[in-house]
This record gives structure tokens, sequence and C-alpha cells, in this order.
């Protein structure tokens, strides 16, 4: 255990948790779904049929935390110099995993969104025989999703300069010991706070906001029979895709100092607008708070009407359109294909596959906002993709598969927006902008696979697969003068100068790199056992792959690392037992995944960011009740 200027000069040097807290995230949630189908056969060549299907989902998504904040403050920032390690205990990765502060800033805080996302798909499609041997399939398709988000309010109150502040994870990483060196459950121990002297003022944060995605496809396909053993395949189709969102804030979100006097001077304490975290941290042990004061948004609400979206006594509590997230994207592509399907001998051994090639043409047309005045970017590109899919069965019920193709990945529509969004946090400045200039991830994949089906409903199978990627998209983050960005200086919020440090985040097209791995499956019917046990199956998959692609690290230095791909563990598995007789059905899953990086470079001066290793297990059971009914759980 390190203490006095020992402590502070080591601590210096650590890795320190950013924001500990403790936190409790609820949903209440409900769900309705309908789905159509009408089908008509005007001859008995053709076939005409309507889908239509109907989502809604409304929930109401409540947060609850208890927190420190001074350890995410920049060195420049109020309050951060006046945090004093007394003592502390650094471990073997230079963490400090254990440690007694003074002068620490302690907040509670309550969000609350009510959301609602309402989804509708229709699709229409047509099949006609011309001949025995010429035939047409024709679909025209549309979808759209709308999630509302009316209200999105966080309040906060907060405690000033408390000593004996601690937090222990020795025990346990992931479940730390906090005191928080006072009465968290006492509402006079808080502040409802505008005064930056010390440290932040508390918020009120509203940001409603709204967003929409849409779908639009029509494509068409001939097949022509050459022979019994050949089949030309032709098609074009167009796909266009939209995102929009739109979000208002209140301008400043700290509270004011006029709206505090009203408050007491009608006789209003913190004891009449707040409530209490109940029932927490049940079966976690001792040293977990049960319970703490938090805001009570619908009493603080009743009382000075932050929800009005005007003008009233307390305070200005208007919300307008913010440049930042107010942004739209419409990707249009247009393609065609040939594609000719064939079976055959080879040496006595079936054969079968496809062959084909697919040339698409893409256009973007992204829209922001740039100190308020609307910015559209228009880019284009084309990728023609041939591909080849082969299957030999050399003996009874064994197949062996070859696969090789071009393939490409668009990025996501919130990567390719202009204009710029800055954020002001507690720690921060974030500068993030979006690149209507990406070019879509494209990579060669070559696939080879060997399946065995010894007997009715079981498969051992083996497969190999290798992935040569051309381009990358990355997110970098870095930090830099707001100045260097090359952004006006009139998206700044109140009191950020040009000199500003800022995180500047943007997407951008990396060389890539290359990804290799393999996978395998058992899946057998237990039937061999004697009665029940004959009922009973299993399924078990396991992969494991191997990356690496090159990262940005600096876009104004120009270096760069490599490492593996982010979102993807070196191994993982799955496994599943089930039963089924006649109509009753149940199954068990386990699925596992090791450790996987989502961030590189990582924030706060990290080479990487990462998750834990994961598992989770699922019960499904279902039974069928007549011919049209099934109860599932």
């Amino acid at each position: 255990m390190l203490t006095g200027l020992a402590a502070q000069a080591a601590a210096h040097r650590a890795a320190h948790p950013r924001i500990p807290r403790y936190g409790r995230i609820g949903y209440d949630r409900e769900r309705l779904g309908l789905t159509n189908s009408i089908q008509f056969e005007p001859t008995d060549r053709t076939r005409i049929t309507l889908d239509t299907l109907y989502a809604q989902l409304d929930q109401t998504r409540n947060e609850e935390f208890l927190e420190i904040i001074s350890p995410a403050r920049e060195a420049g920032a109020q309050g951060f110099r006046t945090m004093d390690l007394v003592s502390g205990r650094i471990d073997n990765n230079n963490t400090l995993i254990s440690a007694t502060f003074n002068d620490v800033d302690a907040r509670t805080e309550q969000r609350i969104d009510v959301l609602s996302t309402e989804f509708t798909q229709n699709s229409l499609t047509l099949t006609h025989e011309f001949s025995d041997r010429l035939r047409f399939k024709g679909l025209l398709g549309r979808s759209e999703a709308i999630g509302r988000n009316p209200q999105q309010t966080t309040i906060t109150f907060d405690r000033y300069d408390v000593d004996g502040y601690s937090y222990d994870y020795s025990g346990d990483a992931n479940l730390p010991v906090i005191n928080y060196g006072f009465d968290v459950n006492n509402p006079a121990n808080w502040a409802f706070g505008s005064s930056t002297a010390l440290g932040d003022a508390s918020i009120i944060r509203l940001r409603p906001n709204k967003t929409v995605n849409g779908y639009e496809a029509i494509e068409g396909e001939f097949a022509f029979d050459v022979s019994d053993s050949l089949t030309l395949r032709f098609g074009a189709g167009q796909k266009e895709f939209l995102f929009q969102v739109a979000e208002s804030r209140k301008a400043s979100e700290g509270v004011s100092a006029g709206t505090l006097a009203l408050l007491a001077s009608r006789g209003f304490t913190i004891a009449d607008y707040s409530t209490r975290v109940t029932n927490y941290g049940q079966g976690l042990g001792s040293g977990i708070p049960s319970s703490w004061v938090i805001p009570d948004l619908n009493r603080l609400d009743a009382l000075i009407g932050f929800s009005c979206n005007c003008v009233n006594d307390y305070g200005d509590f208007r919300v307008t359109r913010f440049d930042g997230e107010t942004r739209a994207v419409t990707e249009t592509s247009r393609g065609f294909y040939v594609q000719a399907d064939f079976q055959s001998d080879l040496l006595g051994m079936p054969v079968r596959g496809n062959v084909g090639v697919r040339h698409v043409e893409t256009e973007v047309a992204a829209t922001g906002l740039l100190s308020g005045n609307p910015l559209t970017v228009t880019n284009t590109y084309s990728d023609t993709l041939p591909a080849l899919n082969v299957s030999i069965e050399p003996v009874e019920n064994l197949l062996v598969r070859f696969a090789a193709a071009k393939v490409m990945a668009r990025p996501a529509l919130n990567q390719l927006t202009p204009g710029g969004s800055v954020a002001q946090g507690v720690a921060d400045v974030t500068l993030t902008v979006g690149n209507p200039f990406l070019d879509p991830i494209r990579a060669t994949n070559f696939d080879l696979s060997v399946e065995w089906y010894p007997y009715s409903e079981a498969l051992v199978s083996f497969a190999l697969f290798h992935k040569s990627i051309d381009s990358f998209v990355q997110t970098t983050r870095e930090r830099l003068p707001f100045s260097a960005t090359g952004f006006p200086d009139s998206i700044l919020p109140t009191g950020v100068s040009p000199s500003t440090e800022v995180i500047f985040t943007s997407s951008r097209n990396t060389p890539g790199g290359d990804l290799d791995g393999f996978e395998i499956t058992v899946q057998t019917p237990f039937s061999f056992l004697p009665a029940p046990f004959d009922d009973f199956g299993g399924l078990v998959n396991y992969t494991q792959v191997e990356s690496e692609v090159e990262y940005i690290v600096s876009a104004s230095l120009g270096t760069t690392t490599r490492q593996p791909i982010v979102g993807q563990s070196p191994s993982s598995w799955s496994t599943t037992l089930y039963y089924e007789n006649g109509p009753f059905e149940a199954r068990v899953s386990g699925t596992y995944r090791d450790e996987y990086l989502i961030r590189v470079p990582g924030a706060n001066s990290n080479d990487v960011e990462g998750k834990a290793e994961s598992l989770n297990v699922d019960l499904s059971i279902s039974y069928d009740i007549g011919d049209h009914v099934t109860l599932s759980f």
C-alpha cells in the first residue's frame, strides 16, 4: 500500500477507473406484431404474393447511477487539481486497483427515455413461367422503421470535495467495493447546484430525437434451362436505403442560479424532488450499497415544468434543433448479374455449383448541417464481384465444397454524414464528424469445407476460410487542437476556444489485412440410445479465427499499428442439447466467445479497448396445440 507523495507519483503513471459507479438500468416493454399474406394465381403459370408485416415496440428505459466524476476530468478542469490521493495499491499490470481519496466530487443521476419503434414492411413477388424452360421472378419491396424518443431526460445532484472516498477492485475486477465517505441516502448531503467554482454544475439535460430508416427494392430475374444440367440466370435491380436523424436539445444544460433561487424562495429543498433507489445489489454481498438518493424527474417536473418546451418563471426550457445530430443519407445501388448453375460428373463423382459475376454502381447523397447551414455531399463508386461455388460428392453422403468470391460491405449510413457534432462533457470536448467519401470494405474470400452425413439428421463438418481484406473502415480518435480540425469556430460551445484540445472522431479507409480460421461442427440425434433418451439430440460448434489489419493511430502524424479486427473473438463455441417428442420441444444452448477488441486505438491514451469473454445460456420450450397454435416459452 502506497501513501503520501509516493502514492501520488505512482498513481500518475498508472491506469485507474475513469468513472467508477454503481448503476441500474430497467426496461418496461410492450410489443405488438401483425403479419398477413395474400396469394393469387391468375393462371397455372403465374403466382402473385403480397406479404405485409407490422411491428410496434413501446418501452420506457430508466437509468439510475451513483458515481464520482473527478477522475475523468482533464487536468485543467475545475475540481481535478484538488482531488488528493491519500493511499493506493498498484497491481502487477500498473493499475490502481484500490485507493482512498479526499476532495472528490460525487454525482447521483437519473435518466428516463420514452421510446417507440414502428416497423412496416410490404413485399410483392411475381413468378411466371413463359415455358417449361424459361421463367421470371420479380420483387417489389419497401420497409420503414421509425424510432421516436420524445423524452430523453437526465437530471443530476452533486456533492463536492468529499473526503474519505475509496474503491477496491482487488476482490473482483467486475464488482468493486466503493465507500463514498458520506451518507448517500440523506438528501441534505446532496446539492442541486449551479456553481462551477468547485466542480461541475448539476444538469437538466433534454434531448428528444427521432430516427428514420427506410429501404426500397425492385428486382427481377430471368432463368433459362439450357439443358437438364445447365441453367443460365440474368437479373437486375435497384435498392435504396434512407437514414434520417433529428435531435433537439436544451441550449444550456447546467442548472441556472435563477432556477435554484426561485425553488429556495418557495421553500423547496432536495427532499421535495428526490427519491431513492431501493433493493439494489441483492445477493452481491456486503459493501455494496442497497439504496441511495436520486433525482425524481416527475416531482421536479411538477414543480418547475422543465418538460414544457417553453420559458417560464423557473427558466428557459426550450429545446431547439441540434445541428450535430440533424443529418440524412440516401444510398442508391443499381446492378445486374449473370450466373450459370451446373451439375455434372467428374470421374464418376457428382459435381454441382454455380459461377457468376455481379456489377453494382453505388451513389451516396449525404446531408448534414455545418454552422447551421445544410451541406450535401455526393459520392459514387462501382464494384465488379465474381463468385464461384462448387460441391463434389466423392463418396455417398460426403460433400467437399469450395467457394471463391470478391465481396464488399458498405459503410454504415451514420458514418457517411458530413458536418460536425461538438459536445462538451464532464471530462472532454469531443468533435465527431462523418465521412461521405468512405469506400466500402472490400475483400476476396476463399472457403473449403468437408461435410459428412453419416445418418439421418447427423452432420460432421470441417471448414477452412481465408479472407484477404483490401480496404477496411476504421473509426479514428485523436487529440488535437480544435483549430487543426478545419472546422469553423462558430460550432464551438460557449466558453471553448479554438486552441482547446478536442477528441476528434471520424471514419477513414485503411489498407486492410488478412483473416484466417477454421470451424468444426458436430450434430447428431441420440437415436442410438434406449428410450426415453432416444428423443434427445445435440449440436456442438467451435470456431477459431486469426486476423490482422492495419489501423491508423494518428492521422495527423501518419502512424499505424496492426491488430485483430474489432468485434472478432479468437475463439468461440456453442453447444445445444434438445429434446423432441411429438408436439413437445425443448432446447438449452450455451454460447461462449473469447475477449475481443472494440476500438483501436483505445480512448484515454490506451493502445486498445476490448470486451471480456462471455458465456450466454438460453432455454426455449414449445408445445403445439393442434395444427394452428403453438405455446412457446
